[in-house]
């Protein structure tokens, strides 16, 4: 009669460590299932991240090509600064030589 009670006590010790192994498989699938839902919450947050470094990708791009548009007017505007520059100045010196005439001939 010894024998069933070894037989017994042997059962219930496995069956207390199946109960074990059980309760820890299902703390691994919780604790697996929270890790998943980081897992999806972090890729969603750099997805989101990935998209708002596009568009300062693209705006940057964008800005690059105001940046080049407005170097390209400052230049014309400078050169067209540097041409009326040149023709105020021939006409002052036109203006001096009319007043010179001008003088010369009221002598």
């Amino acid at each position: 009669m010894a024998f069933p009670l070894v037989w017994r006590t042997a059962y219930n010790n496995l069956q207390r460590k199946l109960d074990e192994a059980c309760a820890d498989a299902e703390k691994f699938r919780k604790r697996t299932k929270e890790m998943q839902d980081e897992i999806d919450t972090l890729l969603a947050e750099n997805r989101k991240l990935l998209n708002r470094a596009k568009d300062a990708e693209k705006e940057s791009e964008d800005n690059e090509d105001d940046r080049d548009d407005a170097r390209r007017l400052v230049k014309k505007l400078r050169e067209e600064n540097e041409q009326l520059t040149r023709k105020l100045k021939e006409y002052r010196e036109a203006c001096e030589s009319y007043e010179i005439e001008i003088k010369e001939l009221k002598k």
